[in-house]
């Protein structure tokens, strides 16, 4: 029985009630509740302290927000509002240094990962699918030794997209870049030792794929200015931009959709090295999959279909209920990123919330030795504040042209070429 027909076997349903039940199991006790939550009220507090008047210029902190129409998004909640940076734990060993909190219960008390996905598509299916524009929000961060390799690095940055086909409207991509600092006290005195730079440059390198790279440029301490650049697609599937046509054709059923992504997969393989058919083949497919359900303004059922395709895939572990960067509480899901030699690269892990079908974030991790031999665990964080579709416009930097004065032509998916991604400063892996 292959993977659509399963879902359509009444059996699901006794499946689904299992999850129910699962996914209602009681958590972690109230004591370890109530200090988890202290600890991060301790550390938005410090967060606020330190930062909110730094954060004057922009509107992540400060700015007031219109009354949204919202159709259908999953929106942060105001106690984690304030938590948009990054709060990292140092382990009982002085020397390791957590990007991500663990698990805070066992995953053996929980549902699997494929229970927890199918929840997702069956959850996300239902999820509406029409507004003018599709507008995603996300908080990425990186956690990386500075040049020298002498301390810890910890970036944030702000994404919006707001894609739409309207006549007379435009896409647009819009960052906003929060600033860099030291990750820890360590770090801290290790940074204030070197000078108190306020300034880092990071020469562009070649790594593993779904290996941690510093990100290139330079970088500064202090936030920048918003910008917007104007989009002339619909987002990115397979590191490739793509059009309207193209999104709209991605199929909404999963054996199908599965076939379409593993087709344009193995077309991209050909113009590089050979691909392997099983590893490289299934971690292709789950970034993929992330891509649709993260980025693409496709219809639920597509968004469904992504869903069941990673429920199919092996390798992805559950962790069980974990809490994201950002301090909510969502079901986590890992898996290896793996060399040819079956030597690991990175971890990666998934946090979703499986009642409203919605990613809460995206993190991979790896573990680097810093100059003095301290070992730290780097990494990449992106955070899904709100997605969805809406009716509201996104609110522009002065500097940009909020209309175009024609839409373009789009081109057919038969005729469409590939063109580079609009340039940003990246904080995430290779």
């Amino acid at each position: 029985m292959d993977e659509a027909d399963r879902h359509a076997d009444p059996s699901a349903e006794n499946e689904m009630a299992v999850i129910r039940r699962l996914l209602e199991a009681s958590g972690p006790l109230p004591e370890a509740t109530e200090a988890g939550r202290a600890r991060l009220l301790s550390a938005i507090a410090g967060e606020l302290a330190g930062e909110t008047e730094a954060a004057a210029p922009g509107w992540i902190a400060t700015r007031r927000r219109r009354t949204s129409r919202w159709r259908g998004v999953w929106a942060l909640t105001a106690g984690a509002a304030a938590a948009l940076l990054l709060t990292v734990t140092v382990t009982s060993s002085d020397s390791l240094l957590l990007l991500t909190p663990q698990a805070t219960v066992s995953a053996s008390a929980g549902p699997t990962a494929r229970q927890v996905l199918l929840a997702a598509a069956t959850a996300v299916a239902k999820s509406p699918g029409e507004g003018v524009y599709w507008r995603s929000r996300t908080v990425t961060g990186a956690l990386v030794p500075d040049p020298s390799r002498r301390y810890v690095l910890r970036f944030s940055m702000e994404k919006q997209a707001w894609l739409t086909d309207t006549t007379g409207k435009r896409s647009w991509w819009i960052e906003h870049y929060l600033g860099a600092k030291p990750a820890t006290p360590p770090d801290e005195y290790a940074w204030r030792a070197a000078g108190s730079p306020t300034r880092w440059h990071y020469p562009a390198v070649d790594g593993d794929k779904g290996s941690i790279v510093e990100p290139a440029g330079t970088w500064e301490s202090g936030p920048r200015e918003p910008e917007a650049t104007a989009l002339d697609t619909a987002g990115i599937l397979l590191a490739t931009p793509t059009t309207w046509a193209e999104v709209k054709a991605l199929p909404g059923d999963p054996a199908r959709l599965r076939s379409f992504l593993e087709a344009r997969i193995r077309g991209q393989a050909a113009k590089g090295p050979r691909l392997n058919q099983t590893a490289e083949m299934e971690v292709r497919l789950q970034r993929s999959c992330m891509e649709i359900l993260s980025g693409l303004p496709v219809s639920p059922e597509v968004r469904a279909s992504a869903y069941q395709i990673l429920a199919s895939l092996p390798g992805i572990k559950a962790d069980g209920e974990v809490v994201d960067p950002l301090g909510r509480t969502g079901q986590g899901l890992r898996y290896e990123v793996l060399r040819s030699d079956q030597s690991k690269v990175s971890d990666v892990r998934y946090v979703i919330d499986p009642e409203s079908g919605m990613p809460l974030s995206s993190e991979t991790t790896g573990i680097r030795e810093l100059a003095n031999g301290r070992t730290v665990e780097v990494g990449s964080y992106q955070a899904y504040v709100e997605m969805g579709w809406t009716d509201d416009k996104p609110e522009l930097p002065e500097s940009a042209q909020e209309e175009p004065a024609e839409k373009p032509q789009e081109e057919s998916p038969s005729e469409s070429q590939e063109e580079p991604a609009p340039e940003e400063p990246d904080l995430t892996i290779q």
